[in-house]
């Protein structure tokens, strides 16, 4: 528990503080772009996207710089690098037979730049978090810009809250109105908690605990079977790594609180989500079982270096996405993207570990949550794949981790 004693001495606010949080905050609040799109905004959206880009390639560069200028900084890439050689090679693979589709305009632009973004900001975030300060401030920022995804929805459209649409006046959402908070949810969901455990400050403990009910809200309005798994699975695991009886018997009664205030005040939630239910699931008749078929079927063309072509939905009879990230990363990338993948897991899963030493055992049970809580929704959706803020959360982690084990604590 050192660590929470002697908690930042200093408590003033450095350049590189506002830098970091500029760089979550902003990376969140692209998770709002089809709202902002949608509500008529499309400039704000234009603008904050090149607010991110500006502040994150420059940090980046700036992070690189100092790491070859000064030799004994260590680079922090042990657990993504398998997984990044997987995205750069077939990179070059579509590159050599078709230099023009991957180049600005190409048809595989929009890749690059997507995974491009992806790991800048996760290696970004992995290599600066150094003290329990950047972490608190990697979090709180990140689940202030993700919060835009459910406030902008209850406050503005409450009319949809308990319908499960796609179109809106013409408007097409992927995945859903309220998929964004579902993204929101396990890019950040647990790690307000993790932070909100052995945070002091009232106020701020309070903040943390309120968007982390208000993304899983913003998911339940839009009646996201997904979401309600995810919850589900990471609370019991968070009970189970917590091992604290006085944990079950608040979560419980809290549970009881929140079913009873939906039902009050949310009926339209609450019966059409039933009604959702009700309907079961046969595995036959389940579309995800069919898509998984069809890629199964195929998987000695893809399973070295992904789709050659770049063509990721020809597996699929009916043109879909693989809905499961291990199927998307072989898909993509192939064999070597997938181990990269599974090694990025077994990552965060050693930096929880090292997290767990000098933490309260709370701490690390949330962060195995978070865990949980992705792959819960990865395993079995076309979220979690590729969304920028998931990234963030990897590097949140896996900076956090470094931290413990290289003794660098404020």
């Amino acid at each position: 528990m050192a660590i929470t004693k002697g908690y930042i001495k200093n408590s003033r606010i450095s350049l590189s503080n506002i830098e970091l949080f500029l760089v979550v905050f902003l990376s969140g609040t692209l998770n709002a772009t089809s709202l902002f799109e949608f509500m008529g905004l499309g400039n704000l959206s234009t603008l904050i996207k090149i607010a991110f880009y500006t502040i994150l390639f420059l940090s980046f560069f700036l992070l690189v710089l100092k790491k070859l200028l000064i030799r004994n900084l260590s680079f922090n890439y042990k657990y993504w690098i398998i997984l990044f050689l997987g995205v750069a090679l077939k990179i070059f693979i579509l590159f050599i037979q078709n230099p023009s589709n991957v180049l600005p305009g190409g048809k595989f632009f929009s890749l690059v730049i997507t995974f491009g973004m992806d790991f800048i900001l996760m290696v970004y975030l992995s290599n600066v978090i150094k003290t329990i300060r950047d972490v608190k401030i990697s979090v709180y920022g990140l689940g202030l810009g993700l919060s835009l995804t459910a406030m902008i929805p209850i406050l503005l459209f409450p009319e949809l809250i308990g319908y499960r649409v796609s179109v809106v006046q013409g408007f097409t959402f992927i995945g859903g109105f309220w998929n964004a908070s579902v993204i929101s949810f396990i890019s950040v969901g647990w790690l307000l908690i993790a932070v909100g455990i052995f945070e002091k400050n009232k106020s701020g403990k309070t903040l943390l605990y309120s968007i982390f009910c208000l993304i899983i809200f913003g998911g339940v309005a839009g009646l996201s079977r997904a979401i309600l798994l995810s919850t589900l699975i990471s609370l019991i695991v968070y009970l189970f790594f917590s091992k604290k009886i006085s944990k079950y018997i608040k979560t419980i009664i809290l549970g009881i609180i929140i079913f009873t205030i939906i039902i009050y005040f949310f009926p339209t939630v609450y019966s059409n989500f039933s009604e959702r239910l009700d309907d079961g699931l046969n595995v036959e008749e389940e579309p995800r079982v069919e898509i998984w078929k069809d890629y199964l079927e195929s998987i000695k063309d893809y399973v070295f270096f992904g789709e050659i072509e770049g063509n990721f939905t020809i597996y699929s009879s009916t043109a879909q996405g693989p809905h499961s990230v291990l199927f998307n990363w072989i898909v993509h990338f192939g064999l070597l993207g997938l181990i990269g993948f599974i090694y990025l897991i077994k990552g965060l899963l050693s930096s929880i570990k090292a997290i767990k030493s000098k933490f309260p055992i709370e701490t690390s049970a949330a962060i195995y949550a978070w865990v949980a809580a992705y792959l819960a929704v990865a395993l079995i959706n076309q979220t979690g794949f590729e969304q920028l803020t998931v990234f963030a959360g990897f590097g949140i982690i896996l900076g956090w981790g470094n931290i413990n084990s290289s003794s660098k604590l404020e």
